[in-house]
């Protein structure tokens, strides 16, 4: 008689193309995307997908590397840049409802 193991399974890791999915997902998301590299001091933007491009008229180039705060504006919301702080001090998701300032120096 076989002894039966009670534990589960091991969870397999995932297939290679899920990054690539991943990423086909997000490039194509109408919510606009931006990663900042939270190991810098300045959290230079990493990534941007195509909404944020849109959204800002940046190009992607025009983007990476660059502090975000390139987006902000007179207008931006002491409160909103208080949570975003606190966001990434404690490393949490940090979500806002839109881009103060697009290239063209617009206000929105």
């Amino acid at each position: 008689m076989h002894s039966r193991d009670a534990s589960p399974p091991p969870i397999a890791a995932p297939p290679d193309p899920l990054p690539a999915l991943l990423q086909q997902a997000i490039d194509q998301a109408f919510n606009a995307v931006m990663i900042t590299d939270a190991g810098e001091t300045d959290h230079r933007i990493v990534y941007a997908n195509p909404a944020l491009c849109r959204m800002t008229g940046y190009a992607l180039h025009e983007l990476l590397g660059r502090d975000p705060r390139l987006l902000q504006g007179p207008q931006t919301s002491a409160q909103v840049i208080a949570e975003l702080r606190s966001c990434l001090a404690d490393g949490r998701f940090f979500k806002v409802r839109g881009v103060e300032i697009k290239k063209e120096g617009e206000a929105r």
